[in-house]
């Protein structure tokens, strides 16, 4: 009999256990402390569970021996009954002590998880506004470049540039577009790459209006740099028409004579001459100098006997005249002269750029163009064809 109830205690124990572990609460693991708490603290609930069912067997073993009248081992129970008890109550005091940590746990767990789930409501929050700042911030950049485009094409159809196919009014007046290119003091390698990429440029937005190259000021330039430009205004699609403001010589008058189309002032002046050779540190034999004199004839033949031909003269008597007119050769006139010996094609009365849109005074001023004035003012206005390291030939 003892037996069968020890085994059926024994059976609800193991189930009370099963039950325990089964509906103890999930554990939310944040660190190694927490989870060890949470076990100590199921531990002791079992230990707990263990004693008590302990302790309730040895109060029935304890009540069936005084009804049987055994002689007992009453005291060796009862001081079993009361060190089980005193251990019940300690693993009980620990049981509510881990109980409090646990629920504390619980407590901090909830409350990370509803920090977590705020933090990310505001952060979802700004991201939004931020998004909308950069769409409003987006909105007012095109307002504002619409604006800008309206007051421009406003400016645009109030002075609206004019491309014309025939430029010269019947006035005298010279109407310029925006196909414009300058140049400078000096012909040399660079102004040809300009003026050579600026007429590709022209051609390639439109190959039917016209170019215009305009002179400022130009003493004249480097033979082979001055034919590089010619080639490109010959074989140009879009026609390359000069415009002579002030003055041209030597190259510069050469590329003014053979354009397509030239125009100047009556007060312009153009300025032809035989070309020069200079050489640094030159010593030439009868050979040498005599090698020398025939480039120098071959150059003269093929750069003045374009212009001699549009002259309607030969090279000889063009030669004869610049010495007449000067002693040095250089033949200087004015425009309305320049026009009677077919130097310049017309002489205008006046300019209509239709392309200024900006005051002088708010042209964005050049680094250091007062050095690179002054040293333009000290340059020579004399072009050299170069032959080699040594020597080269002016024009």
């Amino acid at each position: 009999m003892k037996n069968k109830i020890f085994l059926f205690f024994i059976f609800l124990y193991n189930y009370n256990i099963s039950f325990a572990e089964e509906n103890k609460l999930p554990i939310q693991s944040v660190n190694p402390k927490d989870e060890n708490d949470e076990i100590s603290r199921l531990s002791k609930e079992n230990a707990l569970l263990e004693l008590q069912m302990r302790n309730k067997f040895l109060k029935e073993e304890l009540e069936k021996s005084l009804k049987e009248d055994a002689k007992p081992q009453d005291n060796k129970i009862k001081d079993e009954m009361s060190q089980i008890d005193k251990e019940i109550k300690q693993i009980q005091q620990e049981i509510e002590l881990l109980q409090h940590k646990h629920n504390l746990f619980i407590a901090k767990q909830a409350d990370n998880e509803e920090f977590r789930n705020q933090c990310k409501k505001n952060f979802e929050i700004t991201n939004k506004k931020n998004e909308l700042d950069a769409k409003i911030e987006l909105a007012k950049k095109e307002i504002e470049l619409r604006k800008i485009e309206m007051a421009r094409d406003q400016v645009i159809e109030e002075n609206k540039v004019e491309y014309l196919e025939n430029p010269l009014l019947k006035n005298g007046t010279l109407v310029l577009s925006d196909r414009q290119i300058h140049i400078g003091r000096k012909i040399n390698s660079e102004t040809a790459r300009k003026v050579e990429n600026d007429i590709d440029f022209y051609n390639n937005k439109n190959n039917k209006l016209p170019i215009f190259l305009i002179f400022e000021e130009c003493g004249g330039g480097y033979v082979v740099d001055g034919v590089k430009i010619l080639n490109k205004m010959k074989y140009s699609q879009a026609p390359v028409y000069v415009l002579v403001k002030g003055y041209v010589g030597s190259m510069a008058a050469i590329i003014t004579t053979l354009a397509k189309k030239s125009f100047c002032f009556e007060n312009s002046v153009i300025m032809h001459h035989q070309p020069s050779r200079e050489a640094l540190f030159d010593r030439s034999n009868v050979r040498e100098a005599e090698e020398k004199w025939k480039q120098l004839k071959e150059v003269w033949e093929r750069i003045l006997g374009p212009v001699a031909k549009k002259m309607g003269i030969s090279l000889d008597a063009l030669m004869k005249k610049m010495y007449e007119k000067n002693s040095k050769g250089d033949w200087m006139e004015y425009g309305n002269e320049a026009k009677k010996l077919h130097w310049v094609d017309e002489v205008i009365t006046t300019v209509r750029d239709t392309s200024v849109k900006v005051k002088y005074k708010d042209l964005p001023k050049k680094k250091n163009s007062s050095k690179i004035e002054n040293k333009n003012q000290k340059e020579q206005v004399e072009y050299v064809c170069k032959l080699d390291n040594t020597q080269s030939f002016q024009y």
